[in-house]
């Protein structure tokens, strides 16, 4: 009873200073601390969904000696990705560093195997954009398919692709993304590329015209019908093929809105990893038991300004605004549940299994 009239943000700081003394003492490791003491702020029922033992057991034994694993990371705008991709390259153990590279502008840390041959990392901090700026499933997987890792590498070899990624709430991800075009910043150069070809002008029209939409209202952003804002999360996890790729109509056919959204939720399915970036104590812990790799600091302890930031923006909106954004965003939402469930699901099932190898 006592837990239930603390708050989350309470318990969270609580657990992140206890955590650090209380194990030696209680012989409890920080998962099961962080567990027992935030579980009961989890949302709603989280076996809303109907999850299989498959969706749910995820457990490898990744390599990052050159054997043919290889993590690719789908970098979705405005989730938090940037900060996991660094922690990628510059925050886990590794029996072979990844080796920053100095004055290249853009931080560039290739993760690659102990002869600096073969690449385990397929990321913009390790290889850079090679399948196109912010390249969503679709992208990837095409270009990967086609053989870019043989081009990178000079070689020809099998390898297993683990594709993994970071999703946020739509709402607040929705308004991080206005501001970031607000202030001119664009994304022009993305290829968009599906069955070999990226869209015409036709198939998906510009919101704006020159360079960028600096100074872009919320209002203007929010009413344009061909922003790839708009439920930007469905449409980058999904596979673009089921729809035969980019057109006027895409966000607004019925059968083609189920048909993107049944295919970003099977996707995650089948994704051995993704993280919530509102989570970061539990996704640190997936990532670990997931991979079978450790991170040297933790990543709570480094975030989250930004998430805040536009969460304050979100709350001092009108309760019309929201509901536009949301209304706007609907297949994100849905996909948000289903990834929020899935996601604890999968953490608590991971957890009991820990639990079962602990001696009390």
């Amino acid at each position: 009873m006592i837990l239930k009239r603390i708050t989350k943000e309470m318990r969270l700081k609580w657990c992140i200073t206890a955590c650090r003394r209380l194990p030696v003492i209680l012989g409890l490791p920080f998962f099961l601390l962080s567990y027992l003491l935030v579980k009961e702020t989890y949302p709603g029922n989280v076996n809303d969904y109907e999850f299989t033992e498959s969706d749910l057991n995820k457990h490898f034994t990744f390599s990052t000696d050159g054997d043919g694993d290889v993590m690719v990371f789908l970098h979705m705008q405005k989730t938090g990705g940037t900060f996991f991709g660094k922690n990628l390259v510059k925050n886990l153990k590794l029996k072979t560093a990844c080796r920053c590279l100095k004055g290249e502008g853009m931080l560039k840390c290739p993760c690659m195997s102990e002869d600096q041959k073969r690449y385990w990392l397929f990321s913009r901090y390790s290889t850079g954009w090679k399948c196109g700026l912010h390249a969503d499933y679709t992208e990837l997987t095409e270009c990967l398919n086609s053989g870019k890792l043989n081009e990178l590498e000079e070689e020809t070899r099998q390898r297993r692709y683990y594709y993994v990624s970071v999703l946020r709430d739509p709402a607040k991800r929705f308004i991080s993304e206005w501001q970031h075009v607000s202030r001119g910043a664009s994304w022009m150069a993305s290829t968009l590329r599906c069955n070999g070809r990226s869209p015409s002008i036709k198939e998906l029209p510009f919101c704006f015209s020159g360079d960028s939409w600096r100074n872009v209202t919320l209002e203007e952003f929010l009413n344009c019908p061909h922003n790839l804002a708009r439920n930007r999360q469905t449409r980058m996890l999904a596979n673009l093929s089921v729809i035969d790729c980019y057109s006027a109509d895409m966000m607004d056919d019925p059968q083609k809105r189920l048909l993107l959204l049944n295919s970003a939720k099977d996707n995650l399915r089948s994704m051995p990893y993704f993280s919530i970036i509102s989570y970061l104590n539990e996704s640190q812990y997936l990532f670990e038991r997931t991979f079978n790799l450790e991170f040297r600091l933790p990543m709570y302890a480094q975030k989250n300004r930004h998430n805040r930031f536009s969460g304050n923006v979100l709350y001092n909106l009108s309760p019309e605004m929201r509901r536009k954004i949301l209304e706007v965003n609907d297949l994100d939402v849905q996909l948000y549940d289903f990834a929020e469930r899935l996601f604890l699901q999968r953490y608590q099932y991971t957890v009991r299994n820990d639990l079962r190898n602990i001696p009390f």
